[in-house]
Formats: C-alpha cells, structure tokens, sequence
C-alpha cells in the first residue's frame, strides 16, 4: 500500500530507528539502531509503521519484519 501523504509534517516527531543497509526491488533492509533504552534487537515495528527519511519525506510502511540476525564482525 502506497502511503497518501509524499511528506511529514515539522509538528510530527521523528524517532531514528536505523541505517538502510540495501535495497532490492520494493524491498528496503533496515539495520536497527539502539536507543539509550534498549538494544537495536528489542525495538521491533509494527506493520504498517510509516517510514520516513531525516528529511521528512516518505519512504514507505513497513510491511514485514525478518527475524533477528547477528552480525560477527
């Protein structure tokens, strides 16, 4: 679902929530962000969440979550 609006307003309070990692086709890969809370792992979104870019303009919803990976570096 497309969302009906191209961009937020400045009264809207963003929260980051991570990096995007790639894209491929429709699909965006988020890497979580850790929040001074709780850890990126414990800060699931709910479907439909609306995504957008520092600038305020939209990306999308999110339509599905993967289950957590861990990355060894």
């Amino acid at each position: 679902m497309t969302p009906p609006i191209a961009q937020v307003g400045p009264d809207e309070r963003l929260e980051k929530v991570g990096e995007i990692m790639n894209v491929v086709d429709n699909v965006v890969v988020v890497m979580g962000e850790a929040s001074l809370t709780h850890r990126a792992s414990e800060r699931a979104l709910d479907s439909e969440t609306l995504l957008v870019y520092e600038d305020r303009k939209v990306l999308g919803y999110v339509s599905d979550a993967c289950p957590l990976l861990l990355l060894t570096l």
